[in-house]
């Protein structure tokens, strides 16, 4: 190889070596901002799923608020029995924010189910029903004056016999029409059941059923 040749060789290699580096680093550069994206589009992730997750939360709580702002509490304020003849009779109250509406409420006694006729009574908030008498005046109560057997009974809410400590509840309707169940001997929260929610237990429509009065089993 001449001379002339030896020199232009040793001028082209720095360029090539030149261009390689520029091409490692210009390389580098890109995986650099490849893995710097990754870690945004992450972060981006992670902070849209949090958004969702607070707007669902804000969403429920909302709903949330809004029931307990018409949400009903009925308690128990007197009850009347007897056996000879069966006799059950309550008086409730309203303690809640919202009014009850279509009231029902169930009693079991004896193998035999017990509860209001009628479609259901309204109950504003602060009331009681019936109205706490004038001193001196008798004491009316509401009489459950309907009843059937209860065991094996599918269309009453609890058909079931259920234990002491669940034998009276009331059920009612608030005004954005949810379902509530109330546990009179407990004083339990409510049970609460949404229209619009997919699957809705037997009790929830026991405000509007029409029950039939059967006498129930001899014992």
């Amino acid at each position: 190889m001449s001379p002339w040749a030896r020199l232009k060789l040793r001028r082209v290699d720095p360029a090539l070596d030149w261009i390689t580096g520029a091409l490692a680093a210009v390389t580098a550069v890109m995986a650099g901002a490849t893995v710097w994206l990754g870690w945004q589009t992450r972060d981006a992730v992670k902070v849209a799923e949090k958004e969702a997750e607070a707007t669902v939360a804000l969403g429920t709580e909302a709903r949330r608020d809004r029931d307990l702002a018409v949400q009903p509490v009925l308690v128990l304020i007197e009850e009347q029995a007897s056996g000879t003849p069966t006799y059950h009779a309550v008086r409730l109250r309203n303690i809640g924010r919202g009014p009850a509406i279509r009231t029902r409420v169930f009693r079991w006694a004896g193998g035999a189910l017990f509860w209001n006729s009628g479609p259901g009574f309204p109950l504003a908030a602060g009331e009681t029903h019936p109205p706490v008498p004038t001193p001196g005046a008798p004491s009316p109560a509401l009489h459950l004056d309907s009843q059937r057997g209860a065991s094996g009974v599918k269309d009453i809410p609890g058909g079931e016999r259920p234990t002491a400590d669940q034998n009276l509840l009331a059920i009612c309707l608030d005004q954005v029409g949810n379902a509530l169940y109330f546990n009179l001997r407990t004083g339990d929260p409510p049970v609460l059941s949404r229209p619009s929610d997919p699957e809705r237990p037997a009790w929830a429509t026991a405000a509007l059923e029409a029950y039939t009065r059967v006498q129930p089993p001899d014992a």
